[in-house]
């Protein structure tokens, strides 16, 4: 018995169809593909704006990861013109898995202690730029050779100062009693407004339900009442820090002023033209250019790379034996950086977090390459 479809049936959805769209009805299988041939591009012009659109299209979604190759590729390139802050960016950021706004926002302080020894580990005093929660982030070797490169380049530099920093040549400075204030004060303003934001989204919620009939007017009235009281706490918690840090004042910083951090810009350009003369245009590329690969690759790229190769090495360490621990909390210590659960926060414990420590001190994303470049440079100790 077959399962082919009456002659009389496809003539009479040819018919229907063809007045519509040229492409016809058969009795082939369904995983053909559909091919619409008016829909085919037909000059270099047309290509070039509907590559555009498709590139405008996947803006909205996530990047990618670098592989090892191009991580390799890019960092050796840096390092062979001798452009160690670009080198930096790529180990700094890999390595730690910092999101690109706590990235540029590391001061030299931040990663030394008082006695200027490089800590094994450092958090940011205001939490991390998109969720401000606290994050340690640990150092490893790669991070450690990289830093000491930094300083043996910027003998200048201060513990006040900016890992990274424009290059542009005039240098725009802002004042240090400012930074500090924000670092202090910053992520309390941030929070307050966030949670402002929710509460003016659950009284518009509360709306909706009136409106629609599913609480009458006594219900609306007790829970506009009810999130007034947090209205009112979270707006005098905004008041309170925006004074605090309008008062802060710090008579060892007063007056002095620091070369402001790298801009987002200026990171995309050293990523995007850095693959470019590499021969790689991922989907995201610059105008003008033409992709030839289907990842895209921006800052984020650092965090996912360290995602990428942390539960790598991860397993790597696990089989060496030199990490216990089981395949599920394996994945649960890779999203500890990805995650916004806090279901994920409540499991994580002081072992993970020492497991954790095992594996990015272990992670050494570039070694190899930073290994070949040693003889070339003079190294200093901390």
């Amino acid at each position: 018995m077959t399962n082919a479809i009456p002659q009389e049936t496809i003539q009479i959805a040819n018919a229907n169809l063809s007045r519509a769209i040229p492409f016809f009805f058969t009795d082939k299988p369904k995983h053909d593909p559909l091919t619409v041939s008016k829909f085919a591009i037909q000059t270099e012009d047309e290509r070039n704006y509907y590559n555009t659109l498709s590139r405008k299209q996947d803006e909205g979604s996530g990047m990618d990861a670098f592989t090892m190759e191009m991580y390799n590729a890019l960092l050796e390139k840096f390092l062979s013109e001798g452009n160690t802050r670009n080198a930096a960016l790529l180990i700094l950021a890999g390595n730690w898995g910092t999101r690109f706004g706590d990235t540029v926002s590391v001061r030299y302080c931040h990663i030394f202690d008082e006695n200027g020894r490089l800590r094994k580990s450092f958090s940011l005093p205001s939490g991390e730029d998109k969720t401000n929660k606290k994050n340690v982030y640990y150092n490893n070797e790669a991070t450690r050779w990289i830093i000491q490169r930094l300083l043996a380049e910027n003998p200048d530099k201060t513990r006040d100062d900016y890992i990274f920093t424009s290059n542009s040549r005039n240098k725009p400075m802002v004042d240090l009693v400012e930074v500090e204030a924000k670092e202090i004060f910053g992520v309390e303003i941030e929070r307050a407004e966030k949670q402002l934001a929710e509460v003016e989204s659950k009284k518009q919620k509360v709306y909706d339900l009136y409106y629609a009939g599913i609480i009458n007017q006594e219900k609306l009235v007790e829970q506009l009442k009810y999130l007034d009281g947090f209205e009112a706490s979270y707006k005098n918690s905004v008041r309170l820090a925006k004074d605090n840090l309008k008062k802060y004042s710090n008579p060892v910083s007063d007056g002095k002023q620091i070369q402001k951090k790298m801009s987002h810009t200026a990171a995309e350009d050293i990523i995007k033209d850095g693959l470019a003369e590499l021969g790689i245009f991922g989907k995201n590329c610059k105008k003008g250019n033409k992709p030839n690969c289907d990842g895209k690759y921006n800052t984020h790229s650092f965090r996912k790379t360290f995602g990428k190769f942390f539960y790598t090495r991860g397993v790597e360490l696990k089989d060496r034996g030199i990490l216990t621990i089981d395949p599920d909390v394996l994945v649960l210590l890779q999203k500890k950086f990805m995650h916004s659960d806090s279901k994920i926060t409540q499991r994580y414990d002081s072992h993970t977090e020492e497991a954790f420590e095992i594996i990015c001190t272990n992670l050494n994303l570039g070694l190899d390459v930073l290994e070949n470049f040693k003889p070339k440079f003079e190294q200093i100790s901390f």
